[in-house]
């Protein structure tokens, strides 16, 4: 319950914007009541982290107050975060998963009872994009990042019983009401992983076997999936755009011709190219955490969070964050599908949305990466003792 409260949807609204900032994690840092762990490459990478953001304010700021306050909070944020990985996380791996899909659950029931209170018309794909933002935090691409990692460990739990398949049907509904073309792309990636590893868990040990009546449930629950998502105008409808929007894509990098910069499409393209800019003036280190909000006019975001980060720490930074991608990954392939799903699904999403960026993507990727490295000292000590 604690860790769920953790990843709690808490938005606050800055310069006119909404911010997700549940940054409570913060308090396991001071409180760290297991106490702290060395970690070279944390500190290595937090030392970068510092000289990336001196090197930017000297660079990027032209003195302007503003800008160094702003600057220099989101370097003080990501520290922090980084920070995550030397201290001894009093939660298990189970528990950290647990309570996602407990949070990604009640979010989910949540967004049906106000579509359904309101009488929000799903099949108007835009409508319930912008007017649910009025009604339910962080909606549609913003939490979706807990969402997708909850799905898919609450789906490799289904075996455990019924309430867990109901949650991942749940989940699986409020991301589909998302219309979110990013997110849905993540899922598929995210379940061809999960197909791929879901044979044997931890190194090749055999599945639990299931019981006859969790087999049926489980059974029934999938067939009125794929029956309503076959017949539902809505559900083709969505398609249809994200299939159009792909096809544009196509067209364009065959024809070489130019996007339109007011649409969805046109106008990612358009930021990506000022951040290619801004990256060549300092290639290394980047702007030292000044974002693409306080660098390119009329932006809010990078719209990917993968050159957010080459934007903010340059290529140093994005080396690490790919290295800390890949443990990940490499990590829990060995212990659980659910999660190499969840996690394969955030990261695809990260090529076209922020996920990482936000307070609980974050929470999420760096108490996972905290228990990698907790799994990797077990194991090494494993090996020593058997060797």
């Amino acid at each position: 319950m604690l860790f769920a409260l953790l990843l709690a949807p808490i938005s606050l609204v800055f310069e006119g914007d909404g911010v997700s900032a549940n940054y409570l994690f913060l308090f396991m840092l001071l409180l760290a009541p297991r106490g702290y762990r060395v970690n070279p490459v944390a500190f290595a990478y937090l030392g970068f982290c510092l000289i990336a953001w001196a090197i930017g304010v000297v660079i990027f700021s032209q003195g302007d107050a503003g800008f160094i306050v702003r600057q220099a909070i989101s370097a003080m944020l990501w520290s922090a975060c980084i920070l995550l990985l030397l201290v001894r996380i009093p939660f298990t791996i189970e528990e950290v998963c647990a309570a996602a899909v407990l949070a990604g659950t009640v979010y989910s029931v949540y967004v049906v009872w106000t579509v359904v209170s309101h009488g929000i018309p799903i099949t108007d794909v835009y409508f319930i994009k912008g007017d649910l933002r009025n009604f339910v935090p962080d909606w549609p691409q913003r939490y979706v990042v807990v969402l997708m990692f909850a799905f898919f460990v609450a789906m490799e739990r289904s075996r455990r019983g019924v309430i867990w398949m109901l949650s991942a049907l749940a989940i699986l509904a409020c991301i589909f009401l998302t219309f979110t073309r990013a997110a849905w792309i993540g899922v598929v990636a995210g379940l061809l992983g999960y197909l791929w590893l879901s044979r044997t868990v931890g190194g090749g040990q055999p599945r639990e076997p299931m019981r006859w009546s969790t087999r049926i449930t489980r059974s029934l629950i999938a067939v009125g999936v794929v029956v309503f998502v076959a017949t539902s105008e809505v559900v083709l409808k969505a398609f249809m755009i994200i299939y159009d929007h792909f096809a544009l894509v196509t067209a364009v990098l065959f024809s070489g011709d130019g996007f339109d910069a007011q649409g969805s499409v046109g106008t990612r393209l358009e930021i990506w190219r000022h951040i290619q800019e801004l990256v060549e003036r300092s290639p290394l280190t980047g702007t030292g955490f000044a974002g693409a909000d306080l660098l390119i006019e009329g932006t809010g975001s990078a719209h990917s969070q993968y050159l957010d980060i080459l934007l903010r720490t340059g290529l140093v930074g994005m080396a690490f964050f790919v290295f800390f991608w890949a443990k990940l990954l490499i990590v829990y392939a060995r212990r659980s599908p659910g999660m190499v799903g969840g996690l394969l699904a955030i990261a695809v999403f990260g090529f076209f949305q922020e996920s990482i960026k936000l307070s609980y993507g974050a929470l999420l990727f760096f108490v996972l990466l905290n228990k990698a490295y907790e799994f990797e000292h077990l194991d090494d000590v494993v090996a020593r003792s058997g060797s």
